[in-house]
């Protein structure tokens, strides 16, 4: 309600200009209505992944980003209602997702279910201080676009605009596959750092940062080898300047993609073991402090190419932050004399096959 009455005024704070304004207008009144499927559907994914059904979470995600791709056809291509369209397809797709995993919990095979509320002030203090890190994260998610557009279009423009919409769609794309090794994981570890085995839930964890090493490399390949093809899939071949700085921008910002999964999956590690201060620490370090530190500072020295340096510096700023927090706290206590038997490791890839 707050945003539908103040709408004009969001607009002019997100710094449209006279030409994108009443598109964004547009998207944004259509969107807003349907605001509270998008918050469903990723909060009951989630809780679908904690009631032991996985693939119905993957299956969940991938039909909502089919039904959006079809439905973004159907409304843009053949019914020509443009941005409006756009905004249909996604607010649907979304209620799509969230009506499929509601269904889910209203069934017999789910463990967790719809009871009557209670309120229980401990509780609900324990689960708010483990979720305002991963609070901060999508918060900040938002303040850094704002960040950076701001930013672009006072020292590049529109061209500058236009390429940070193709490597934000890049670094989304990276960003979302990061994200989901660190939620894979946090049960694993959470449910066995409760129980008290070590061995296990260090296991888990070293198994996520080798995976989290591997995206990292190949994230990295692909976004430098293949920059020009990448930014062509979003330009015109015709706009030969626009296309050259997108490419030329991307190569700098892509070093970032090197860093940034080993800080999401440190923050999972520590929310996951239930502190969330270190967890907050870095997710307000990356999300909002050290970026907007980085980002000005860069800026100052390199001019607009600072614009694409900025994430990287901030990335490896908060890796050092991280590393020294679970060096400190953690590596000594968890991750020595803590290495599994072979049958138990045996147990646990069955487990995870099954």
């Amino acid at each position: 309600v707050i945003c539908f009455l103040n709408i004009d005024r969001i607009v002019s704070f997100l710094g449209a200009t006279e030409y994108t304004a009443t598109y964004i207008k547009d998207y944004l009144t259509i969107i807003l209505g349907f605001s509270c499927f998008p918050m469903l559907s990723y909060y009951m994914e989630v809780l679908v992944k904690v009631d032991g059904f996985p693939k119905l979470a993957t299956i969940g995600v991938c039909t909502a980003a089919v039904c959006n791709i079809v439905l973004d056809y159907i409304f843009v291509i053949k019914l020509g209602f443009g941005v409006k369209g756009a905004a249909y397809a996604t607010g649907l797709s979304q209620m799509f997702s969230a009506t499929l995993f509601f269904i889910h919990f209203l069934g017999k095979k789910s463990k967790l279910g719809f009871v009557k509320f209670k309120v229980d002030f401990p509780t609900i203090k324990r689960a708010f201080l483990v979720g305002i890190p991963d609070f901060i994260t999508e918060l900040s998610a938002g303040i850094t676009i704002f960040m950076f557009n701001r930013t672009i279009l006072l020292l590049i423009g529109e061209i500058g605009v236009v390429t940070y919409t193709v490597i934000s769609y890049v670094n989304t794309l990276i960003l979302m596959t990061m994200i989901a090794v660190s939620q894979g994981m946090q049960p694993l570890v959470s449910y066995n750092y409760g129980k008290g085995d070590k061995a296990s839930f260090t296991y888990y964890f070293k198994l996520a940062v080798k995976t989290i090493g591997i995206l990292s490399l190949a994230a990295y390949a692909i976004s430098t080898i293949f920059a020009e093809p990448i930014s062509r899939f979003f330009i015109d071949k015709e706009e030969v300047e626009l296309l050259s700085y997108s490419v030329k921008s991307s190569r700098i910002y892509a070093p970032a993609f090197l860093i940034l999964g080993f800080n999401i999956v440190l923050s999972g590690f520590y929310s996951a073991v239930e502190k969330p201060k270190y967890a907050m620490i870095i997710s307000l370090g990356r999300g909002l402090i050290i970026i907007a530190a980085s980002l000005f500072i860069m800026v100052n020295i390199f001019g607009d190419t600072g614009i694409w340096i900025s994430t990287t510096v901030s990335e490896i700023i908060c890796l050092v932050v991280s590393v020294t927090i679970f060096m400190k706290y953690f590596f000594k206590d968890l991750f020595l004399n803590n290495k599994l038997s072979a049958n138990t490791k045996m147990k646990i890839i069955e487990d995870i096959e099954d």
